[in-house]
């Protein structure tokens, strides 16, 4: 997976040329991104004076954005679940298809 952190005031606005930092990582069968040691959460180094808002990249699909920024205030540990609902990502629905009850993707 290749993630992106893009700092702008909107998803509309995080294009690529809001583009702060890139990491890659692995994505496990459970769902969830960490770091390339398989265990650790993704941390950015870059500070953001917008918000954050977090591009997802598979070498199979096209990327996906955050339709909500991220919490970059202070040192903190953030998350983001794509798989609540179809507003998650920026786009909605058009992007995303429910797999099974309640679970989006």
């Amino acid at each position: 997976m290749l993630l992106q952190a893009r700092g702008a005031t909107t998803p509309a606005n995080a294009t690529s040329a809001t583009i702060k930092e890139n990491q890659v990582a692995f994505l496990l069968n459970d769902g969830k991104i960490v770091d390339l040691d398989g265990v650790s959460n993704i941390s950015f180094s870059e500070s953001f004076n917008n918000e954050l808002y977090l591009v997802v990249f598979q070498r199979n699909h096209p990327g996906v954005i955050s339709s909500y920024p991220l919490d970059t205030i202070g040192d903190c540990s953030c998350s983001y679940n794509y798989t609540i609902g179809p507003d998650q990502i920026f786009g909605g629905a058009n992007g995303h298809k429910e797999l099974k009850n309640n679970v989006w993707g």
